[in-house]
């Protein structure tokens, strides 16, 4: 399996896409408590966000890295949609 194919991932790609419409109409605040959010839910579900080191081993970030990894799947979903819903690739 590659990383964009592991169930983890996958299960995170489908919770950001819940919350995509209430993200987009957000303000800065609200959108800062719903990465907050999905963090604390992935954590409930013993999920973890995790990154390669220097010596290519997969390791657990902070809080703050996991919550700005939410915001940027966050931008990454909107880059990859156009404004019907359907993908620009």
């Amino acid at each position: 399996k590659t990383v964009v194919e592991h169930e983890g991932n996958l299960r995170f790609r489908k919770i950001v896409s819940m919350y995509a419409d209430q993200y987009e109409k957000a303000n800065r605040q609200e959108k800062t408590c719903m990465t907050e959010k999905i963090v604390q839910q992935i954590h409930a579900a013993n999920g973890r966000f995790l990154k390669r080191d220097d010596f290519g081993d997969w390791e657990e970030v902070d809080h703050e890295t996991a919550r700005k990894k939410v915001a940027h799947a966050f931008r990454n979903r909107r880059k990859l949609f156009n404004g019907n819903g359907t993908y620009l690739r």
